[in-house]
């Protein structure tokens, strides 16, 4: 059960990066490949997918995205 999680995964990261790069500005495509990142246990790969969205968000617009 946990190889097939893992293949659904990893057939989903692919499409995320493509649609981060397609639309960089999507918040919520950044959040879910980080999610999916850290699911699989890539946790650098997560962390290089919150700052690329940090370097793409405008100035003060990070604080949305700040959860408590």
């Amino acid at each position: 059960m946990k190889n097939l999680k893992l293949k659904v995964i990893f057939k989903y990261l692919k499409p995320y990066k493509k649609a981060i790069d397609a639309a960089p500005g999507v918040a919520s495509y950044h959040f879910t490949r980080a999610r999916l990142l850290e699911q699989i246990g890539d946790r650098r790969g997560s962390i290089r997918c919150y700052r690329r969205l940090l370097g793409e968000l405008g100035e003060g617009q990070g604080e949305q995205f700040i959860q408590v």
